[in-house]
């Protein structure tokens, strides 16, 4: 599904409604133009309150799929707090579910999945604009292999550039191709810190010089302190000043 572009970049924060702190940094970003978009847990303790503000903000917001962490909202169903916290033993080795497939949890995935989808369409009353994972759980094979998301759906790709030759590196750089093929994507994918000098990152300049000519995503966390210091500075700022910003509904305009 991705292709080459005539320029995009994506700033995307994680966790909105995961947490009071997350939902308050996310929202100052957005307010000063320092994001174009979030991820949405749900059933969590500020998802409700997090839905509200959305709406006030004009926020564009995919789901950030969570199952790693146990939800949090006491109002959660109990049959949909089952049906995540079975799967919460199954990821907690994330590093190795990212390349081993369970084919017997096909069915337990695809209704965790499709509970926090329902959750999404009944707080925000519209589709989310992509799907990512938290702890990026959404490229285990078991996700990305699910019925409940269909070919098409728009996904967060696997990590950047990757030159290396070594095994690990040729795995990630095939499993890139294959997310390409069955879902809408970016072309690229960073975190901020893996960019940023002061965070130990490089290539930044590198990195949003892509987005001239391709589809390039950053993601950022604001519930980090040190991480929302730096999205509202103006060094940040001055980095952003002439590309071509938008969200994963505008990634189908680019090519």
């Amino acid at each position: 599904m991705s292709a080459s572009r005539r320029g995009l970049l994506i700033v995307t924060a994680n966790d909105w409604g995961g947490e009071i702190r997350a939902t308050d940094g996310i929202a100052a970003c957005f307010r000063g133009s320092r994001i174009t978009g979030a991820t949405a847990m749900v059933y969590m303790a500020d998802s409700k309150r997090a839905s509200d503000l959305a709406r006030e903000e004009g926020l564009s917001l995919g789901l950030h799929l969570n199952l790693t962490q146990p939800f949090d909202d006491p109002a959660t169903p109990r049959p949909v707090q089952e049906r995540q916290r079975r799967l919460l033993g199954h990821f907690a080795r994330l590093r190795l579910r990212r390349w081993t497939y369970r084919p017997f949890l096909r069915s337990s995935v695809a209704s965790a999945i499709a509970d926090q989808l329902e959750a999404f369409r009944s707080l925000y009353g519209v589709e989310p604009t992509h799907i990512d994972g938290h702890e990026h759980v959404h490229i285990c094979p078991e996700v990305l292999l699910s019925r409940a998301l269909p070919r098409g759906t728009p996904i967060r790709t696997a990590h950047g550039w990757r030159s290396g030759v070594g095994p690990g590196d040729i795995a990630r750089r095939l499993r890139q191709r294959a997310i390409a093929r069955r879902f809408a994507t970016t072309d690229y994918f960073f975190s901020v810190r893996s960019l940023v000098p002061r965070f130990g990152g490089t290539g930044l300049q590198a990195a949003l010089e892509l987005s001239d000519r391709a589809s390039v995503e950053v993601m950022t966390h604001p519930a980090a302190s040190d991480e929302l210091e730096y999205l509202l500075s103006d060094a940040w700022s001055d980095a952003l000043r002439g590309r071509r910003l938008g969200t994963f509904t505008d990634l189908a305009e680019a090519v």
